[in-house]
Parts: C-alpha cells; structure tokens; sequence
C-alpha cells in the first residue's frame, strides 16, 4: 500500500539519521578519550624530562591532585574552540588555528591555577605540559594527513601501480590554487594512486625553486618541452584559470608541440553554474574560444536542409567532414561529398556510409555520393552541377595554412579565388537556392 511505503520511508529514513547521530557521537566521545590520554602523557612527559627522568615524589603526588583539574580545563578548552565539531579528515592549515588557540588559552589558565594553588607544579612543567598537548591534539586531528603524505612520498618513488602497470607521470601547469588543489588530490586520494606527479611549471619566477604539496616549481611555460623530454611526462593538466586568451592560447601551444596528452582542470565555479564534471577533460572549443559556443537553431537547420540535395566542397577535409557529418543529422535527400583527396574522401564515405538496404527502391539514389573532382576544372565541375542539380552548396575547399601559401601565392589564389569564383557562377547558373529563402538561423543562447 502506497501509505504503508511511505510510512516505512520515514522509518528508515529516522532510523538512518539516529544512526548517523550515535556514529558521531561515539567518534567524539572516543577523541575526547584521547584528548584527556594526551594530556596525562604530556604533563607526565614534562615532569620527567624537567627532573632528567628522575622527578621527586611530592611533584608526583601533586601532578596526581590536579590532574583532574587539567585535564577539565584543556577539555573544555577543546570544546569551546569546536574542535571536537569538526570534519578533520579535511582539515586544512586554517583549522590548526583553534587548536593552538585552545591549548595555548588552556595552558594559560592551568599557569594562573598553578599560582593561585602556590606552584602544585613547576612553571616549566606547565608550559612543556602545555605545548606538548597542543602538539598531541594536533598530531591526532592530522594523523590522516600526515600518513598520506608519508604514503605519497613513497609513491612518488614507485614508477608501477598496485596493479603492475606504468603510473602516468604528470606535470601540472599552474602553481596557483587550482594547481596545488589538484596535486593535494592526487596525493590523497585512491584516484591519485596512477599518477606520479613530476612537479610544477608557472610564469610566476617569484615561485621558481619553491615546492607545493613537496612538488618543486620546475620553471615557466618555456621549460615545458625540456621537462616533458627529461621526465618523461605522459600527461599535462592546465590548471589555469585568471589568464588571458593570448596567455593560454600560447601555453596549449607550447604543450601541443610535446608527446604528452594535454587535459585541462575545469573551472569549479563553472561546474557550480551549471558546467560540466570536476574531473580532468580533453582541451575543447571553449578553451580555444575563451567562451560558450554558439548553439544553433536545430529546427531552423531542418527546415533548410532537410530531404534538399546538398553538396559539400572540400569533404575531406577537417571542416568539410564535419560540415558532413552534421549535413547528416538533418536527413538530406542526397549529400554530395567532393574533394581532389580521394584516400581522405573513401575514409569519411567508410566512416558516414549506413547498412547496405537489402531491398533498394528502383531507380533510388544513395544517400551519400563521394565525387572525385577539383573544384578549379570547370568542364567537370559544370558537369557535377549539371548531373545532381544540389539545391544547397556548402563550399569549404581552400588551402588554409597562410605561412606555407604564401610561399606558394599563385596556388592560394588558384584555387581560394579563382575556385570560389568558378562556384558561385555555377551556383547561379544551376538555380542553387538563393540564401534569402531560407528560414533565419537563430542563435537558441547568445555568445558570451
């Protein structure tokens, strides 16, 4: 019965909270524990190493009276900073404040009682008794830290993981507070176990020789090659975030032109607005562009091309053959596929080609037609036009790398010009439909 579920929802649900609760509660009556087990071991450390391990049997008897005292004054001290409230397993170097503020408000309090009662203890047992609490307490609520770090120091020595394969040698880009978050991570999490972290790089020479997290600041952005090389770098993180479009657009160069696969932090305040995951991704178009892409009209690019003949100049290439493979999504009748590259074009009509239809139509055109043809042949060319009548004309065939054309002027200007050129004649001689009539491409988001 539905009321019969919820009810025991509810019950479970309680169940799990007091649960919870007395899990808590035990944890902090087990730290109180050891807190007053703190206390009776330092001020009896101190006594010993003031008297040279020989204290006199009246100081004895006295520590014994008052340490009911003591160990009520440093307990309610702890309890007063909130430090048996805290989370330590995530404590960071903020969260020893409280505890040095407690133990040194405590141990004040137990030297005022000390004169008041006419020195039960001497000063300097007091004040050792004092500090070697305060450096209990703390060594208690950091033990997890303190044998990660002892742990990750071994690791970074051990090139395999548990499991015999090579761990992945990283080098973080970035010193700042993302980069040392990340190496914390790697350092003390189970997921950091197949990384080794080789160090740092940032522009910042204010850091250069320093260490983070025990990982050294290698250098700037132009000791990326050399360190990839002399370390064996299999993976770069940029972990940079406050840094302008030339800056980063220089730094994913610099790494690009290294072996090491190049993976960026995402930006947390950008996972909280809404972005994607935490974890490390591949670099995309947004940290190229410095921005959000641009999201299309899908219904508006339907209405176009869908069941419209459409041609697509330069298929083989890097924007042709996505401009094909989203052309796809939007079901044209046909998608004419030229290019002069006819290894590249046999590739994208293997990777785009559907199942063979068992039982074609008579007479039905493919789906995909790959042409072999040079954009700057106007008999064959005119024939194309002239054969498949494509009513939509997607022209992405040029030479595009600018430092190698302009050694080569005269191709450049063959084919970018005069090949755009012998296009838009026979665009308008065979009827290709006019822009104008198509429905207006609008953006669903602006660009920021």
């Amino acid at each position: 019965m539905p009321g019969e579920t919820m009810a025991g929802e509810k019950i479970r649900s309680r169940l799990h909270r007091w649960g919870s609760s007395l899990r808590a509660i035990r944890r902090r009556i087990a730290l109180l524990w050891l807190d007053a087990l703190v206390v009776v071991l330092a001020f009896y450390m101190a006594l010993l190493m003031r008297f040279d391990g020989s204290p006199p049997a009246f100081y004895q008897r006295s520590l014994g009276r008052v340490l009911p005292l003591l160990l009520g004054v440093y307990l309610a001290f702890n309890a007063a900073f909130g430090l048996y409230l805290q989370l330590w397993r995530y404590a960071g170097a903020r969260q020893v404040l409280p505890i040095a503020l407690a133990g040194a408000g405590a141990t004040l309090t137990v030297l005022g009682m000390d004169f008041v009662l006419r020195r039960p203890l001497p000063v300097t047992v007091v004040l050792m008794g004092g500090f070697f609490s305060t450096a209990g307490f703390t060594v208690l609520r950091y033990h997890r830290q303190l044998l990660a770090g002892l742990h990750a120091l071994r690791l970074r020595e051990e090139p395999l993981t548990a499991s015999g394969r090579p761990r992945m040698r990283v080098l973080i880009v970035g010193a700042g507070e993302a980069g040392q978050l990340l190496a914390w991570r790697l350092q003390n999490q189970r997921e950091g176990r197949d990384y080794q972290l080789i160090g740092f790089v940032d522009d910042d020479p204010h850091k250069h020789g320093l260490r983070v997290h025990g990982l050294p600041v290698l250098g700037d952005r132009h000791a990326i090659p050399a360190l990839v090389a002399r370390h064996r770098v299999d993976l770069i993180v940029l972990a940079i975030y406050n840094i302008s479009e030339a800056d980063f657009q220089a730094i994913l160069r610099i790494c690009e032109e290294t072996p090491a696969a190049v993976r960026v932090l995402p930006n947390l305040l950008d996972f909280l607005r809404g972005g994607n995951g935490a974890s490390l991704r591949p670099v995309s178009a947004e940290d190229l562009l410095r921005r959000r892409p641009v999201e299309i009209d899908g219904e508006a690019c339907r209405a176009m091309l869908e069941g419209k003949t459409v041609l697509v100049t330069g298929a083989a290439g890097s924007i042709g053959s996505e401009l094909c493979r989203q052309i796809l999504l939007f079901q044209p009748r046909q998608l004419l596929m030229l290019d002069h590259n006819e290894s590249g074009l046999y590739d994208l009509l293997n990777e785009l080609a559907p199942a063979p239809d068992p039982f074609p139509a008579a007479g039905a055109e493919p789906p995909l037609r790959p042409i072999v043809a040079d954009i700057t042949h106007e008999a064959r060319m005119r024939a194309v036009f002239a054969a498949y009548q494509p009513q939509i004309v997607f022209h992405a065939a040029a030479y595009k790398h600018v430092p190698l054309m302009e050694e080569h002027p005269e191709e450049a200007v063959r084919v970018n010009v005069m090949g755009t050129r012998l296009l838009i004649r026979l665009a308008e001689r065979y009827g290709v439909s006019d822009s104008s009539s198509f429905p207006r491409i609008r953006r669903s988001t602006p660009a920021t």
